[in-house]
């Protein structure tokens, strides 16, 4: 049985690297309906989530939602 060892991504200090999240586009909100407003609350409660470096404190979450 032949076993191989993963590398790392590492920068040139060694330090492990962090793989960056791409955040889709978020399809604008019009307030055509509840399920539209449900589904653009959603999406950017994930791009807050999937992306926390990015959105350190409320007012980038406001900038970015506008």
């Amino acid at each position: 049985m032949h076993l191989s060892l993963k590398r790392r991504a590492t920068d040139t200090l060694g330090a492990p690297l962090k793989r960056a999240v791409k955040i889709e586009k978020i399809a604008p909100y019009y307030g055509k309906s509840i399920r539209e407003h449900q589904d653009f609350r959603d999406s950017l409660k994930l791009a807050f989530r999937l992306e926390r470096d990015g959105f350190i404190n409320e007012d980038t979450k406001v900038a970015f939602t506008m």
